[in-house]
């Protein structure tokens, strides 16, 4: 299962990966940029090979294209329009939370990261992307 980290925190990206990966998480991709991450998903090559993706873990804050609006993007792209985001932020406000899940987002994590809420968020957008990805393939 490939998890695609988007924060422009190196701290922050790094202590997502490490709780990951010293959870049996070892395929994480982490980037510091919305546009790394549409680079790496190559969300302008229309016809060519796109990675396999099954979960994004992206801060909302970063500078040039927030999460949100990368979110959008993302999700407007046929190949990964199903796959679940878990949106990061600091910001506890419920108009910014709502508008979060408006833009695509399936879940949201408050930081500072907590192990225990971030891998149960984790097991159940991947627990969801296995129920979508096996309706897709009868």
């Amino acid at each position: 299962m490939a998890i695609l980290i988007v924060d422009d925190s190196n701290f922050s990206r790094s202590v997502t990966e490490a709780i990951l990966n010293l959870n049996g998480y070892h395929n994480t991709v982490p980037v510091e940029s919305a546009r790394q991450a549409f680079a790496y998903l190559r969300l302008n090559d229309v016809a060519g090979y796109k990675p396999a993706i099954d979960l994004i873990v992206m801060d909302i804050i970063m500078p040039e294209i927030d999460g949100m609006d990368a979110c959008r993007i993302i999700k407007a792209n046929a190949h990964y329009k199903d796959v679940p985001v878990i949106m990061v932020t600091a910001n506890t406000e419920v108009e910014r939370i709502e508008q979060a899940f408006a833009a695509g987002a399936m879940d949201y994590i408050t930081k500072p990261l907590h192990e225990i809420e971030l891998l149960a968020r984790v097991r159940s957008a991947l627990k969801l992307k296995k129920e979508i990805d096996g309706r897709k393939a009868h």
